[in-house]
């Protein structure tokens, strides 16, 4: 099920180590839920082949997870699956980064699969 209100502002005190962050947050939540029909996800460079993911609750504009990737996601609005690495985004001949496959349930990723190189 697709959530269709209006996104929370976001929840600024619960943001803890993203609190840096919060342009990002904001920009994103207004847009609406992109993840499992109700959350946003949000996505930032945080360094060489680093993406830190932080995922918010749009009805309550709270962070309900969060994780690293090292070459970026996939997901969809209509899935709880999220891919950390896919294989498309991994340079030829890397032989370390590993695609990993994460379902979101329980207001945790966890992680269902992961796939060498």
């Amino acid at each position: 099920e697709i959530w269709s209100g209006k996104p929370a502002a976001v929840d600024v005190d619960s943001t803890g180590p993203w609190r840096p962050f919060r342009s990002n947050l904001r920009r994103a939540q207004a847009s609406g839920p992109n993840f499992a029909g109700r959350f946003t996800l949000v996505q930032w460079n945080c360094g060489l082949r680093c993406t830190q993911v932080v995922l918010l609750d749009t009805s309550t504009g709270k962070p309900v997870g969060d994780l690293l990737a090292s070459t970026g996601i996939r997901f969809r609005l209509d899935s709880e699956l999220l891919i950390a690495n896919p294989p498309e985004s991994i340079p030829a001949g890397d032989k370390r980064t590993k695609t990993r496959y994460y379902r979101f349930t329980a207001g945790a990723f966890e992680e269902i699969s992961v796939s060498a190189p």
